[in-house]
């Protein structure tokens, strides 16, 4: 019976989470447009290095892991929404479909040799804790760049 419980629970956990992503797209997406793409990438960026940080703790609770979780996946969507307009912002609206098919082919790149990458790090490490760390590092460099973006001057 806890078996099935836990598989129920897994289940639940996975489609909140694939809905929050999708829900961090639009509303990302809305705060961009109000605050620009860049303080919202900030605020995303910000928000998603603090949630990694402390995701490790989730094993205190069911429902702080579905929180902590739905709300990591929230920050995920915010890439697709987000990553568009800076891309065409850097780059010109010109050629934005062939530019963005590039950051967006690099995007899947990265979560074939992240998956690969996970289970390599957590074998040789034998824990979550570190991978975790190291992603909220990475998450503050993803901060750190969106801060210094800066468009080319167009002539």
């Amino acid at each position: 019976m806890r078996l099935c419980y836990k598989i129920t629970l897994n289940v639940l956990i996975g489609s909140l989470a694939a809905l929050f992503n999708g829900l961090g797209r639009i509303v990302w997406g809305q705060l961009s447009d109000f605050i620009t793409y860049k303080k919202a990438m900030l605020l995303m960026f910000t928000t998603q290095a603090i949630l990694m940080f402390v995701y490790f703790t989730t094993n205190v609770n069911e429902v702080y892991f579905l929180f902590m979780t739905c709300a990591i996946y929230f920050c995920f969507g915010g890439n697709f929404s987000l990553f568009p307009t800076a891309t065409a912002d850097l780059f010109g609206s010109k050629n934005l479909g062939p530019n963005y098919g590039i950051v967006f082919t690099a995007y899947d790149i990265a979560g074939f040799i992240g998956a690969v990458g996970v289970n390599l790090f957590v074998t040789a490490f034998g824990s979550y804790l570190i991978l975790f760390i190291v992603m909220g590092i990475m998450s503050v460099g993803a901060v750190i760049l969106a801060y210094l973006i800066r468009p080319p001057s167009r002539k």
